[in-house]
């Protein structure tokens, strides 16, 4: 994945400054999440349920920014829950990031284009949006329709605030992540399974015509 030279130089800091104080296990990432509520129940997750206890909690900015000391790590993954319904969640991000933290935020995407004036561009933060694969899929996971176009939205409207001159950046992010090729092959089994299906059709023009725009659809190259 793609990341700032600074982040590297931070890492490497990190590294050399417990070496020297000869710590032999000391972490990289801080797993931060400032409270536990979600807009979502997907699908195999228990979190609503299994945090009802404390799904009002919310960790205040001092709370956050002493856990991530406390860690010493330099990258900070901010979760929950979602925490773009944490009311404060601008602050924390800002607070961490002139502490010199790294943040990658994860979030469903639902809130992301309402929030996204909450967040400056910035090389020390990221958001990985969660998708559970193609529009149908992700749909019947989170068990909203909807659900995928919206954060797909936010996902849009954060690039364009980022900036179309980290478009190359993005684009090799997605490379390296495999998920280039695992559209494609989805791509394929559908292709396989339509062709197929038209296999059981009489001959005729029309079935030769719809092969043939199958086979172009997949094999087109950009």
């Amino acid at each position: 994945m793609s990341r700032p030279f600074t982040l590297d130089v931070a890492v490497a800091r990190h590294i050399a400054r417990n070496k020297i104080r000869r710590e032999k296990r000391f972490p990289f990432v801080t797993m931060l999440e400032p409270l536990e509520a979600c807009n979502l129940a997907c699908a195999g997750c228990g979190r609503v349920r299994e945090y009802r206890d404390v799904i009002d909690r919310r960790l205040s900015v001092d709370e956050c920014l002493a856990a991530v000391r406390a860690s010493g790590a330099p990258i900070v993954s901010v979760s929950g829950g979602e925490p773009l319904l944490h009311g404060q969640i601008g602050d924390i991000v800002r607070a961490l990031r002139d502490d010199g933290r790294f943040m990658y935020l994860c979030t469903n995407g639902l809130l992301l284009r309402e929030k996204l004036d909450l967040f400056p561009p910035s090389r020390q933060l990221c958001f990985v949006v969660h998708l559970d694969g193609t529009e149908a899929v992700h749909d019947s996971v989170t068990e909203r329709p909807g659900t995928h176009k919206t954060a797909v939205a936010g996902i849009r409207a954060a690039i364009e605030q980022g900036g179309l001159d980290n478009l190359e950046a993005v684009t090799r992010t997605i490379e390296s992540s495999g998920g280039l090729e695992y559209t494609a092959r989805l791509a394929q089994r559908e292709k396989d399974l339509a062709i197929e299906a038209l296999g059981r059709l009489p001959e005729s023009a029309h079935r030769q015509a719809l092969q043939a725009l199958a086979e172009f659809a997949v094999g087109r190259s950009y």
